[in-house]
């Protein structure tokens, strides 16, 4: 993309920054519209405009456009948000955290599915031939949420009118036990994401990812995917020690594909294993105030990933890997010194 639009490397990392901060915002302002609209209403809507706003990517011609536009395909892409609150008001109790679990997996298929699919569709066709397929996707799946999503699963008592003030309200008395999971979880997913979003242009070799390196890499995302369910069971921080394992691991060998695969498993697996835990936690005391605990807690959390991705692009771009896996290690390093911190232990670290 960065040839493509004739800028730097470090200057394209603006559209993976964009992506986030549209995902943040809109977990902000329309996850918590999910207290009181029906799903089956709102979520292939968003994935609609989500799409649309993929097809404006593909054709940009400048980094601006590109920005604005995958900002607009992150504010609408919560879908998945949008099912977690969901199923946290109306599955049992006991099922939250499975649910979650499977919610996550399906999340970390399409991610790494989909980095799977872009690398073979952009080595035959070119980065916006990319952005098509996944709009054409997108539209299928709204097609479908409409089919799997009953037409009885409805918010209980709550005009969706004031559930985007009353979100506000309520999650503001859930801030230290959703602030600190979110604090926590935002620094693993800074690691995660200073990572991800530069191995690609970091790995041995330098000028971008080979293509067969690119597919070995989602490989190995869509194995963490079908761990995370068994995996979920070690607890909170032998997760966050292999995040941070795994970031040690890409900063001492950023120049050997074998330990970069080796650290992309456990920061991928780890960090995925904390997000469940620490959302089934919050999730499992919600009660009927689950949109808005998930979206405190979510927003703080992806504000972390857009911190990763830019912060990460600068040091890719002036130092190379090294320091973005450095980086890494320090952000995955604080999150466990804050679970460690004195004071009225989460539900999640117990």
């Amino acid at each position: 993309m960065a040839e493509g639009l004739g800028v730097g490397v470090g200057d394209a990392g603006a559209i993976v920054v964009a992506a986030q901060l549209g995902y943040a915002l809109g977990i902000l302002l329309l996850v918590p519209l999910s207290d009181g609209l029906r799903p089956r209403r709102q979520i292939p809507v968003q994935i609609c405009l989500s799409a649309g706003a993929l097809l404006v990517a593909a054709a940009a011609h400048s980094l601006w456009i590109a920005c604005i536009a995958v900002f607009l395909a992150g504010f609408f892409t919560n879908s998945a948000q949008i099912i977690v609150a969901t199923v946290a008001r109306h599955g049992p109790v006991s099922g939250v955290a499975p649910s979650i679990a499977l919610i996550g997996s399906g999340v970390l298929v399409g991610i790494f599915g989909g980095r799977l699919v872009a690398t073979i569709v952009e080595e035959a066709h070119g980065w916006r031939a990319v952005y098509v397929v996944f709009a054409v996707l997108a539209l299928g799946a709204a097609l479908w949420q409409l089919r799997l999503i009953g037409p009885d699963i409805a918010p209980e008592n709550v005009r969706w009118r004031g559930a985007f003030v009353s979100t506000f309200s309520r999650a503001l008395t859930r801030v230290p036990e959703s602030g600190r999971a979110g604090i926590c979880q935002g620094l693993v997913f800074v690691a995660f994401n200073s990572v991800w979003a530069t191995v690609a242009a970091g790995i041995p070799g330098g000028g971008g990812a080979p293509a067969v390196f690119g597919i070995v890499v989602a490989l190995v995302g869509l194995l963490t995917a079908g761990l995370v369910p068994v995996a979920r069971r070690v607890g909170l921080r032998w997760a966050l020690g292999g995040v941070v394992a795994g970031c040690v691991v890409l900063a001492i060998g950023s120049e050997s594909a074998p330990a970069v695969v080796t650290g992309l498993l456990l920061v991928t697996l780890g960090g995925q294993v904390c997000q469940v835990t620490h959302q089934a936690a919050l999730l499992r005391s919600a009660g009927d105030q689950a949109g808005a605990v998930n979206t405190l807690y979510l927003f703080i959390v992806f504000l972390g990933g857009a911190v990763g991705a830019g912060v990460g692009a600068a040091l890719l771009a002036m130092w190379g890997f090294g320091a973005v896996a450095l980086f890494a290690t320090a952000a995955a390093v604080l999150s466990c010194l804050i679970l460690l911190l004195p004071g009225e232990r989460s539900t999640a670290t117990r």
